[in-house]
């Protein structure tokens, strides 16, 4: 399998900031903005998570807009990651890094060691941070990292779109509005 390859389980890593010696800089020409375009963002996340709107919509516990990580290049946003202070284990101080999506043209650039770098620089007094993966070749890289494998989980199919999910939305959205 390719690197970056979608897995049927998820890996979560633990990465401690004092074992973080990968400081990394964005390469000549990349940039991180302090806000990304709304259309970009959304085509750039779904170009690898399509059944995911949560972090589109800032339906995460503990996620801020400055913990937005946007990469560009040229003007158009080429990177991004959502970042939340709330993380799977419960552990104080340890941020949880979400949906890492770099456009496959610009892999391989050290985009996300620049992005993590990035988010011990926002919250100097982050004591580490969380990756969940469900990505081929990833735990090779965080362990390089100086991340630990804290376990996994089997992936459960994507909600389906629309359907009653979606019908029983609409109807509660519906009546709260007429209230």
């Amino acid at each position: 399998m390719p690197f970056s390859d979608p897995m049927d389980r998820y890996q979560q890593f633990k990465l401690d900031k004092a074992d973080w010696t990968h400081d990394q800089e964005l390469p000549p020409g990349y940039t991180f903005v302090a806000k990304g375009d709304r259309e970009e963002e959304k085509a750039l996340l779904q170009s690898e998570f399509p059944h995911w709107d949560i972090p589109f919509y800032r339906k995460m516990p503990g996620m801020y807009e400055w913990a937005i990580y946007y990469v560009t290049y040229e003007d158009r946003l080429v990177a991004l990651a959502y970042s939340s202070d709330v993380n799977d284990e419960g552990l104080e101080g340890y941020w949880q890094i979400h949906y890492v999506v770099v456009a496959p043209e610009h892999r391989g650039k050290k985009l996300l060691p620049a992005i993590v770098t990035e988010m011990f620089r926002r919250d100097p007094e982050a004591k580490g941070g969380f990756f969940q993966v469900d990505r081929e070749g990833h735990q090779k890289m965080y362990e390089r990292w100086g991340g630990t494998l804290e376990g996994e989980r089997a992936k459960e199919p994507p909600a389906p779109r629309g359907g009653l999910r979606s019908k029983l939305g609409a109807i509660r959205r519906k009546l709260v509005r007429s209230r």
